[in-house]
């Protein structure tokens, strides 16, 4: 909906040179395009763009967590789980990866809600050495919900 809101700005329209912004509508007809193999291939290829950019970093620490975001309303893959906050509430139960350096998302993924904290971890972690391209791992921080022998 913030869409609507810029699309009647002109000023921003001028500053970029649009002759008008899109739609609400619009923009999601465009992302409905996209696929979950689309969307992932973009994201990864953004990511190593960016960390390519990134030259006196060479050994990274990596921070992998977790968290529960609470949900209202009916969204897809909101279901009830893990959830400190707002217990027998829906909810979303994402990973995330940090870069401790460049204090930057090196990998994020947006799980259901009932999903294990170490779920997927080792398809998490080669995906986030995928975008982090040729960047060496020094050190890896994670809580003990991540414990699993082939992380190991």
């Amino acid at each position: 909906m913030h869409a609507e809101t810029v699309r009647m700005d002109s000023t921003l329209t001028r500053l970029f040179g649009w002759a008008q912004a899109a739609g609400q509508k619009a923009i999601l007809r465009l992302f409905g395009r996209f696929g979950m193999l689309a969307n992932e291939r973009i994201q990864a290829e953004a990511y190593r763009w960016f960390f390519s950019q990134i030259k006196t970093l060479k050994r990274v620490t990596l921070d992998v967590d977790f968290t529960a975001i609470t949900r209202h309303d009916d969204q897809e893959g909101a279901t009830r789980g893990y959830n400190p906050g707002r217990r027998g509430r829906p909810s979303h139960h994402p990973l995330l990866a940090f870069v401790a350096e460049a204090r930057m998302v090196a990998n994020f993924w947006l799980r259901p809600g009932n999903a294990h904290t170490a779920n997927n971890i080792l398809q998490f972690l080669e995906s986030t050495l995928h975008h982090l391209g040729d960047k060496v791992v020094g050190l890896l921080r994670a809580d003990s919900g991540f414990f699993d022998e082939a992380v190991f």
